[in-house]
């Protein structure tokens, strides 16, 4: 396995601190963080000077589309795109098909990543057989597969009583439950925000109440299974209220949201271009705000990417009929800067909900820039800008929001397990 000196770079890690120095990698791991390593030879030599060494992204809501939705994407493919932008491991999503309940999809999916070499994959898995909500799926099976957590599509109705025995069987076999909070038939043929936009443009609106009202009962049966719960993609002022209110109470409870609900409102939103058919839909300014404040404060954990790559005619129907769903993991890192550009919060505030937070939500424990972590780090150049053009994307899936937009920070270089998987100049 190659040794590497990444000489002269800038530390940014919210564990390792901030300041310019060396990194020595071996076997997989960061052995050494200064001026020298006694004994350390024959290494390859990486000039990072001018460039800034981050821990690599850990991304917790990605769907990979293998296996059998090859026409939108690969775990190839993707989690070559994931390194591109900087993420060294991806939590794949269980809505494939079929669905990942089972120890056999769980350890297909494993293979064809480490086949693939590029980014690290975390299987999540069904919380029920096949997403139905009915029966719940081999919990210590999946456990024993490698799932981190098991979660439930916001598209399947599912009832409290199955609901209950699934955090009940989650905290049993020490899964983290993933919520992505939807009430089905509050939200069902909806495809954009209820109120103003709705109403103007005669399309079907989604109330928040159809989130509010998943969170709230989440937050329940977190409080009275003892479950650690996860609650995703959250798009509402009032969901990030009740999350801040459970944990003051001591209900162990962590959230995201994703990039674009922080950069994009409903007033973004090109009525008969359905790239912007994202779910939870865009929400209105008032949301975004508070969002933007449970990211400053704490209340929300991580930002994620909820990569979902479409093939292009799945995006060429009028608009409440395109499938929902947004191309973004290449762009999470350098987005990240453009949101402490266009919002005033700090670096230091929001690096650590893509790096140090998820990963611990991921379980994730050798995680870091100090000597003894496994080497999963990103080489950036934080003043290049540049334009994105979405048919370079390397997803198989085009359809990002923010095609034409200029973009600080650019990924050099990509390191997963001490391993160079992405080089900007190859």
């Amino acid at each position: 396995m190659t040794k590497y000196r990444i000489e002269n770079g800038v530390l940014r890690c919210p564990v390792a601190g901030q300041r310019q120095t060396n990194l020595y990698v071996d076997a997989g791991k960061i052995v050494a963080v200064g001026d020298s390593c006694d004994g350390f030879a024959e290494a390859v030599l990486v000039d990072a000077r001018g460039k800034w060494i981050m821990p690599g992204i850990v991304d917790l809501s990605v769907s990979l589309r293998e296996p059998g939705l090859k026409q939108k994407g690969s775990i190839e493919s993707e989690t070559y795109a994931a390194v591109k932008g900087g993420v060294t491991t991806v939590c794949c999503s269980p809505l494939s098909n079929p669905v990942n309940d089972s120890e056999a999809i769980s350890h297909l999916i494993g293979e064809q990543a480490r086949k693939a070499g590029y980014a690290r994959v975390l299987p999540v898995g069904a919380m029920t057989s096949r997403g139905e909500g009915k029966q719940l799926s081999a919990y210590y099976a999946l456990r024993s597969a490698g799932c981190i957590a098991v979660s439930h599509s916001r598209d399947c109705a599912i009832e409290p009583q199955v609901l209950r025995r699934c955090f009940q069987y989650a905290r049993t076999h020490d899964l983290t439950v993933f919520m992505e909070p939807q009430e089905t038939t509050l939200a069902q043929d909806g495809c954009v925000n209820e109120g103003v936009l709705s109403a103007r443009l005669g399309l079907v609106g989604i109330p928040h109440l159809a989130e509010t009202l998943m969170v709230s009962q989440s937050l329940l049966l977190a409080k009275e299974t003892r479950v650690r719960l996860h609650l995703s993609q959250l798009s509402c002022a009032e969901s990030v209220a009740m999350i801040r209110q459970a944990k003051a109470n001591g209900v162990a409870v962590t959230a995201d949201v994703t990039m674009h609900h922080l950069l994009l409102t409903e007033n973004d939103v090109e009525p008969f271009d359905g790239r912007y058919h994202v779910l939870p839909p865009l929400r209105c300014e008032s949301d975004r705000e508070a969002l933007i404040q449970a990211v400053s404060d704490g209340t929300l954990d991580a930002i994620v990417s909820q990569h979902a790559p479409h093939e292009q005619a799945a995006k060429q129907a009028p608009f409440g009929e395109t499938e929902p769903g947004v191309s973004s993991i290449e762009l999470l890192l350098p987005l990240l800067f453009r949101l402490v550009e266009t919002t005033g919060l700090d670096l230091d505030t929001v690096l650590p909900l893509l790096t140090t937070k998820p990963a611990a939500i991921a379980g994730l424990t050798e995680y870091g820039l100090q000597a003894g972590a496994v080497a999963d780090f990103v080489i950036v150049d934080p003043d290049k800008r540049w334009k994105v053009n979405a048919s370079e994307m390397r997803s198989r899936g085009k359809n990002t929001l923010f095609s034409g937009v200029e973009l600080p920070c650019s990924v050099e270089k990509t390191f997963v397990a001490g391993q160079n998987v992405y080089d900007c100049t190859l």
